[in-house]
């Protein structure tokens, strides 16, 4: 995850897109949460598809999701009314029961 969202930062599109393949194939065996999809996405750039991903994660009750209101990789999102929202659900979360741990 953090690999793919380097190398889409550093403009080497074709490796990060590889390591995004490679974390699909291993999602066929094996959970992956949304976020870390959604970490190599805003890597390349992508951001409504990075947004649609934390959606999925949230929906998921992914564990990962909890660090929307903190992790800095976020922050070029923060600006966009849907995180606003999706931020707004995980904090909403916590009085409704914990997070899956997956």
């Amino acid at each position: 995850m953090d690999l793919g969202r380097a190398l889409g930062l550093m403009g080497q599109i074709e490796e990060a897109r590889a390591v995004e393949a490679d974390l699909e194939a291993l999602a066929q065996s094996i959970y992956v949460s949304p976020f870390q999809r959604a970490m190599i996405a805003l890597g390349l750039g992508e951001r409504q598809r990075a947004l649609e991903l934390l959606a999925e994660a949230v929906d998921q009750r992914s564990w990962y999701a909890v660090w929307l209101p903190s992790a800095p990789e976020l922050d070029g999102l923060r600006d966009e009314p849907a995180f606003e929202a999706l931020a707004s659900r995980v904090a909403r979360s916590d009085a409704a029961g914990p997070l899956d741990a997956r």
